[in-house]
Parts: C-alpha cells; structure tokens; sequence
C-alpha cells in the first residue's frame, strides 16, 4: 500500500523495537512506535500533535478539524465523552456509533475510523494512533474539579 512506507532497520534496531513490544504486552510495532512519539512530545522533540488533525481550544470547548474537512465545535462535554469513547473502543468495547451530530467512530480492521464532522469522510487511525488523538483532546480540557 502507498500509504504504509517501508522503514529499513538494522537488525539490532529491530530487536530492540520487538523488545519493547514485547515488554508492553506484546503490543504491534505501530504502538511501539507511538509510544516513541509520546516520549519525544514529552521531552519537547516534537510537538504534540498529530499531522492532518488540529485540536484548538476555545473558552467553551474545542474545535476539531481533520485534513481538509470542516472545523467542527465540542463542548467540553462532548470532547470528553468523545475522548472516552475512543478509550472504550480500545479497550474493547466496539458497540460505538454515533457519538453526536457531530462525530461517528467505528471499527476500521484493528483501529478506529472518525468522522468529524460525523458526515464527513471518516479518517482512520490505527490503535497508536488513536491513543494519541485522545489523550491530545483530553490535553486540551479544563482540568477536572
């Protein structure tokens, strides 16, 4: 497929990589490597976010928007129910839906297809992927009283 690049490695490389998967449950490479990410955004590497997605925070709520799709409103009720959603899913739970007039999500193979706005074209995101995308929403909520 075009959209999943090769990555050549040195075998030793790869053997840590398969270790590190190894020790987090046993977990796909995809999440090995989100996890990279994670620690790279937390030590300041890069920033956190995750290309073709923009999360803006308002005084109210957030504002969503994948690629070239329209930017989409949540109040911060929504973002969270949303966030929480995503975390069942991956958890196990693949009874979600129609989240709001605003946001589907379903299963797409391993990981997830999100529509926002919830007519749009759903964008898939692998299970890693996914995790990112949630915790970057719930960065962007008030802090719980």
């Amino acid at each position: 497929m075009s959209g999943h690049p090769t990555l050549k490695l040195p075998t030793e490389r790869l053997t840590q990589l398969r270790e590190m998967a190894a020790n987090m449950g046993g977990v796909n490479m995809s999440e090995v490597l989100a996890k990279l990410v994670e620690f790279a955004q937390s030590e300041g590497l890069i920033a956190h976010e995750i290309p073709g997605v923009k999360i803006n925070k308002l005084s109210n709520g957030l504002v969503i928007k994948f690629d070239e799709e329209k930017s989409t409103s949540f109040d911060f009720d929504q973002a969270e129910s949303l966030v929480n959603e995503i975390r069942a899913f991956l958890a196990g739970d693949r009874t979600s839906g129609t989240l709001t007039a605003d946001a589907t999500l379903k299963g797409k193979g391993q990981g997830i297809a999100i529509a926002i706005p919830a007519t749009a074209p759903a964008k898939v995101f692998d299970r890693g992927l996914a995790a990112e995308f949630a915790r970057l929403i719930e960065m962007h909520l008030p802090e719980a009283a």
